[in-house]
Parts: structure tokens; sequence; C-alpha cells
């Protein structure tokens, strides 16, 4: 098990088109780190989230995290790791309850430490997510990252997203079917 925090400067946003999303990334260098399949089951909690993010064939990851508000954010996150979710979701699970879930199909790609995912999120739709974290350096120098990631991805103003996903869901509205295969197909191809 491992246990890491830091900080993170996030950029989130409508993507229409995946596969062009894709392209883009392709041409500006990106490493290809593959397709996962996720379930974020989230707790009710009083400041910030916690969620238990479950792999496809993976470890699961217990995330608590703050964010500020902004079309681009910053939270502060402590993640730790374990090859067993159930162990690791149990007390906070049965203190806390469960919120409701988000599953998704996750594109991965890095480029020059920044995380670039591109999502099919059941129940909200198509997203792409620019993910810097910060380590010795400050907020400003992630944001010089995200900023010309974000124009050579052509993500616009109109496309930004600032709520989480699990906050554009509500428990009534989030389901428990499965994504369709043709999502991670097509991340694969």
């Amino acid at each position: 098990m491992s246990d890491i925090q830091g900080r993170n400067h996030e950029l989130k946003a409508h993507e229409p088109d995946l596969l062009l999303a894709a392209q883009r990334c392709a041409a500006i260098g990106v490493t290809l780190e593959g397709p996962v399949l996720q379930t974020d089951t989230y707790s009710n909690v009083t400041r910030g989230k916690l969620k238990l993010r479950e792999y496809q064939h993976r470890t699961a990851e217990l995330f608590q995290y703050q964010r500020l508000e902004g079309k681009a954010k910053l939270s502060d996150c402590r993640v730790v790791t374990c090859t067993e979710p159930a162990v690791l979701w149990a007390a906070p699970g049965d203190a806390l309850g469960v919120l409701l879930s988000v599953r998704k199909t996750r594109q991965l790609f890095l480029w020059r430490g920044v995380r670039i995912q591109l999502d099919t999120v059941a129940d909200l739709g198509t997203f792409i997510e620019a993910e810097a974290r910060i380590t010795d350096g400050s907020a400003q120098e992630a944001a010089i990252l995200i900023k010309p990631l974000r124009a050579s991805l052509k993500i616009i103003d109109q496309q930004l997203v600032t709520d989480g996903y699990a906050d554009q869901l509500t428990p009534e509205t989030a389901t428990t079917a499965d994504l369709p295969t043709s999502a991670l197909t097509a991340v694969e191809d």
C-alpha cells in the first residue's frame, strides 16, 4: 500500500469528438499509457470528496481531495493505493455510506508530465481532461504547461466544465449499467 499527497492543476472540458482529440494528442507527441475502465465510488462527506477508484485488472486507489472553484482547478489530494479494493473501502464505506458511482472508460496520455485523459462517462458523455501534478514548483508553473496544451488540443472556453463528474450526477441519474464495449474498443483502435 502506498500513500501520496500533493496538489494538482486540472482542466476539464466537454469533448464531442474523442477520435479528433486523440489525433490532436498524437500530433503533439504524447505517450499513450492505454485505455482503462474505471469505477469511482463516492462517499458522503462534509468536506471535499472521498472516492474509491477501481480499475479493471489493476489496483484500487482511495482519493481524498479538496477542489478550489474555477475553470482551471487546483486541488489538494491524498491517494492511497492498494490491491484489495474491498479492504480499502470497508471502513469509509460502512461509516460514511455510498453517495453514487461514476463509470467511465479513459484513454490516458502523458505529455511533459501532464496527464491527458479522454473520457467516456456513463450518463454524462465525453470529456477531455489535462492534469498537471504540482511537485516542487508552483501552481503557476503547472498553469504554464496547461496553457499551450489547451491551445494545441483546441479547447475553447465554451467547452470548459467546472464541476467534477460526481457533481454533475445525482444518485437518481447515475446508473449502474455497464458502459458499452464499443467505448473501450474505440479507445484501443
